[in-house]
């Protein structure tokens, strides 16, 4: 017995202990993740939405390079200080993140627009069908399905963005046209993200080239649009 009149654990107990913690460690960490996922895509959205209406930006091309420039520094700075790893620039490197450059380009150009252009509400519901496509997709190319309690899930999300919508008669053809053509970018963003990284290819990997590759051409169409001139 030891001093102090307390009780020996025993190699069982300790064991049984630790695998006790585990799952309640495991879902801390996903609860977390899923707070921190929401607080970023609700700031990410109201920021976007103030920068170009609020504070009247003229051009939502120039904000998605200034994201991708951010992009670029954060992740090769976090490169040098040795906090992720990463392939430098190469052929080969590039011919293995396509064809997600172009998706990533039509996700975050028509993303924005579609956020100047429409209300929040209307964007948020609309943004949710997004959910529906990555389903299908996963099916079609990962053939992955997903579990009765996540399909509940995205039937609940879509519902409540319906109801949330229901007050809006607004119509605008234009913005209707660029989410549509953003949610199925981001499908397919999604989508080829997975399969790559199911390929051994890292996520900050994919983040770094999918900006490094879209930055040249997104300069170049907000020129040739006149998107560059209205700053």
């Amino acid at each position: 017995m030891p001093e102090g009149g307390g009780t020996e654990q025993g190699p069982g107990e300790t064991n049984q202990a630790m695998q006790t913690r585990k799952p309640w460690t495991t879902m801390t960490k996903q609860i977390g993740a899923s707070v921190f996922f929401g607080v970023s895509s609700i700031a990410i959205i109201t920021i976007n939405k103030a920068v170009l209406t609020t504070f009247q930006f003229p051009s939502f091309q120039l904000v998605g390079i200034g994201q991708m420039v951010a992009i670029l520094i954060i992740c090769w700075s976090c490169r040098t200080a040795k906090v992720v790893t990463f392939p430098p620039p190469s052929l080969h490197q590039f011919r293995k993140v396509f064809p997600l450059p172009i998706l990533y380009i039509i996700n975050l150009i028509f993303g924005l627009g579609s956020t100047k252009i429409l209300n929040l509400p209307m964007f948020t519901v609309l943004r949710r069908f997004t959910l529906i496509l990555v389903a299908v997709g996963q099916i079609v190319l990962l053939d992955k399905y997903e579990s009765l309690q996540v399909n509940t899930c995205l039937v609940l999300m879509i519902t409540g963005a319906l109801i949330a919508a229901l007050n809006d008669l607004a119509f605008n053809l234009t913005g209707y046209i660029y989410i549509v053509l953003n949610n199925f970018a981001t499908a397919g963003n999604v989508l080829y993200s997975k399969k790559m990284m199911n390929e051994e290819m890292g996520k900050y990997e994919i983040m770094f080239y999918n900006a490094l590759l879209s930055i040249g051409p997104a300069i170049i169409i907000a020129w040739v649009t006149g998107d560059l001139q209205k700053v």
